[in-house]
This record gives structure tokens, sequence and C-alpha cells, in this order.
């Protein structure tokens, strides 16, 4: 990679996060972690910790791609994808939970 192509190519990367943050599963995960705050600068810390989080992984995994010439082994996207379903699962499950409770019901029905 030469030295003119590297900001076109983090360009590139940064187009492609933006475009992947606007994936359903982001905005179901990020509608079910805002829920269980009340206030709105809580929602914002925690959309921000979440998404610095997120931008770690990517950013680990792509550094070592490229200044180790590293690429994943077989099987790695399979694995990873079954890591997120799971988790995607998981959010959304402590989600209907949270909304199931008694409370939360005679809540929302004015009992």
């Amino acid at each position: 990679m030469t030295t003119a192509s590297i900001p076109i190519a983090l360009a590139l990367g940064l187009a492609r996060c933006v475009r992947h943050a606007g994936d359903p599963d982001h905005l179901a995960a990020g509608l079910a972690l805002s829920q269980s705050e009340r206030r709105s600068g809580r929602v914002l810390v925690s959309a921000l910790a979440w998404a610095l989080g997120h931008s770690f992984t990517f950013l680990a995994c792509g550094f070592a791609v490229v200044a180790f010439g590293l690429s994943p082994p077989a099987g790695f996207e399979e694995a990873v994808t079954l890591v997120v379903g799971c988790s995607l699962v998981l959010v959304g499950g402590l989600a209907v939970w949270r909304h199931a409770r008694p409370a939360d019901l005679c809540r929302v029905s004015g009992g």
C-alpha cells in the first residue's frame, strides 16, 4: 500500500463502517440496550461505550491483518456470525424479560 492510498483506504473504511452501523441488527441491539435507561444522558453514554467497544474490535483485527499480514483462519467468519447471533438473541431476550415483568405490565396498563 502506498502512502497516497492510505487516506483513500481510511475513507472507504469509514464509509463501510457508517453503512455497517445502519444494519438492522445494530439498530435493534442499540434500541434494546437504550430501553434500559430512562435518562437521555445515560443512553448516550451507553451507546458511546457500545460503539467504542465495537469500533475497537474492528480496529484491532484490522491492525493485526495489515501490520502482521495475518489472515483469519478457515471458519472464522462463521464462528463470529454465530457469536453475534447468540449475542443478539441474548440482548433481545433480556429486553423482552425486562418489559414483561409484572411491574412494567401494571405501569403500561395504568394499573
